[in-house]
């Protein structure tokens, strides 16, 4: 992504990205680029982030959050936009159907990494 792309992607959705967030998309991995399999990922396509996004907020995902990638089951990877704390939370959509009604947005997440950084590593180690 460029710095282009990345206010594109703000003025669309709303709100200012984390830091953390542009940094990684302004140094995108290579090695994610060069995956054979690219269907589990965190995007680099800022139509990608702005129409995924757009889709979930007019459902009952809240702002402050961002999916910034998906897996090959349609499962998504998503940061914090209200907060600094790097990590990235994953929901995987038949756990997550199970959780009560009215319980808060986080409860829907099945696995957290520590940061963009661990995720890139986990999928690189899968798809290499």
């Amino acid at each position: 992504m460029t710095k282009e792309d990345i206010t594109k992607i703000e003025n669309k959705l709303g709100f200012t990205l984390p830091e953390h967030y542009k940094k990684f998309q302004l140094n995108y991995p290579k090695e994610l680029t060069e995956l054979e399999y690219s269907c589990e990922s965190i995007s680099n396509d800022a139509d990608w982030v702005i129409r995924t996004n757009m889709m979930m907020y007019l459902g009952h995902v809240p702002k402050s959050f961002m999916s910034i990638g998906e897996d090959v089951g349609g499962n998504y990877f998503f940061i914090r936009t209200d907060i600094s704390k790097e990590s990235v939370y994953y929901i995987d959509h038949e756990e997550a159907s199970e959780v009560e009604e009215g319980l808060p947005w986080e409860s829907y997440f099945t696995k957290e990494y520590k940061d963009l950084q661990e995720l890139k590593e986990k999928l690189i180690a899968n798809w290499s």
